[in-house]
């Protein structure tokens, strides 16, 4: 798929859109997909681009506790009855309405599907807590040095323990607490794997990484 024009600014300080779907989008495969059906050889209108928005800023909870930006591409071509052309042609529609609004559509992946969503490209502060926002740093540093691009929460707890700043239990609390924000992805049977979530994904770029790490660095190393 051609994602040129509303993917070039990957890299840029950003925050997810809040809207909240509106009640004509249906649930279907854990995502939320618009009912409308685009009519062959007619030009798309603004009621599906509108309800396309809704779509790419939805942020929900799964029955099973995972936290969701956007829609699977997958998804929006099924219900859409789209192939990678026609979806980047309406995509490239929506981009160009709300780029003067400074937000973009964006393509990410997690865990292997790629997904889409918007977002802004004007800075905004991350709104955690310290204690919350110094737990997801010490993930960030952990998945950077790592080759799988994942952390436990053992190796998190212990970082954290070094200089009795939380106490393992309090450390464990505020990542789930992250889990549930979209910030961190808790994987393996027990959910003691961790990765990046969506928002972080979504958040922070390269030079964002770096400075927290940095940070981090500077106190704890």
């Amino acid at each position: 798929m051609k994602m040129s024009k509303y993917s070039e600014n990957i890299e840029t300080k950003n925050e997810i859109s809040t809207k909240n779907p509106t009640e004509s989008i249906t649930a279907v495969d854990d995502d939320f997909i618009p009912n409308t059906k685009v009519p062959e050889e007619e030009s798309l209108n603004d009621g599906l681009l509108a309800e396309l928005f809704h779509v790419l800023t939805a942020q929900r909870l799964t029955p099973d506790g995972d936290f969701q930006v956007g829609v699977r591409v997958g998804t929006l071509k099924k219900a859409l009855d789209m192939n990678d052309d026609q979806l980047d042609e309406i995509l490239e529609q929506l981009a160009n309405q709300i780029d003067p609004l400074g937000l973009d559509v964006v393509e990410y992946e997690l865990e292997g599907d790629r997904w889409l969503a918007i977002r802004s490209r004007l800075p905004a502060p991350v709104p955690l807590a310290d204690e919350q926002y110094t737990v997801l740093a010490a993930i960030i540093y952990h998945v950077e040095m790592s080759e799988k691009r994942r952390t436990t929460s053992k190796e998190i707890t212990d970082f954290l323990n070094r200089k009795n700043y939380l106490k393992p239990s309090k450390t464990r609390e505020i990542i789930k607490e992250l889990s549930r924000l979209g910030y961190v992805k808790r994987m393996g049977k027990h959910g003691n794997f961790l990765t990046y979530g969506p928002r972080a994904i979504l958040e922070f770029n390269k030079t964002d990484i770096a400075e927290i790490i940095e940070k981090l660095k500077s106190v704890f190393l």
